[in-house]
């Protein structure tokens, strides 16, 4: 199957803490990548499994696969709104190689 990333464009940032030692949480963002996407539909099952978990899962999207992309980063996407990346898919069968980014928004 041939996917086509035609739903707008995706950054992925490494989210590190800058605070000094004892200090509360300051996180910088540093963007790895520009990719484009193709938005997914979040699945019923995927919904409700992860609302089990307290977790609210608000897109799924498919970008070119990357390695070293993890759950430790964040995504912004093309309208502005930032996320945590909660899990990380890759689906055997589809070129170009690409990965599903279950994402919830933050804040």
């Amino acid at each position: 199957m041939i996917q086509h990333f035609n739903s707008g464009i995706v950054d992925i940032y490494k989210a590190e803490d800058i605070a000094p030692n004892g200090q509360a949480y300051e996180e910088k963002l540093t963007r790895k990548y520009r990719l484009q996407y193709s938005e997914r539909t979040v699945g019923i099952n995927r919904y409700y499994a992860a609302m089990q978990n307290n977790v609210k899962v608000d897109v799924v999207i498919r970008t070119h696969r990357l390695l070293d992309v993890t759950t430790d980063d964040k995504a912004r996407t093309h309208d502005g709104c930032l996320y945590k990346i909660i899990q990380i898919q890759y689906p055997d069968k589809i070129e170009p190689p690409c990965m599903d980014l279950t994402l919830e928004r933050i804040g």
